[in-house]
């Protein structure tokens, strides 16, 4: 089981950079994923609800896996639901939301 620290696509884009300088060129895994926003009607007024959605993780070999993850984390009249686990037939991915940050579990 591996574990990541959820820190973003930029810190992934600098890592890149780093690890293919020099003519040399090495993958670094990552995982990201996209913030969107729907739109929510309140008391006759609409309202910009988050949602993170399109988790995705990229192996050593420069391979994507799409995970089947998302979070609503809204309250109302956002919607408050999360799908915290899933992953593809190589990898298998769970996503806690108790910490600071997000942790993404992966096997």
């Amino acid at each position: 089981m591996f574990l990541i620290l959820y820190l973003g696509w930029e810190l992934f884009n600098i890592l890149q950079q780093l690890m293919s300088s020099g003519g040399w060129s090495y993958t670094v895994p990552a995982a990201a994923d996209t913030l969107a926003h729907y739109t929510a009607e309140a008391n006759g007024h609409n309202v910009n609800c988050p949602y993170y959605t399109n988790f995705r993780f990229v192996d050593s070999d420069g391979a994507r896996h799409g995970l089947g993850l998302y979070v609503l984390p809204g309250s109302a009249p956002c919607t408050n639901y999360s799908h915290l686990s899933g992953g593809d037939i190589t990898y298998q991915a769970s996503l806690s939301l108790s910490a600071a940050c997000p942790v993404l579990f992966w096997s």
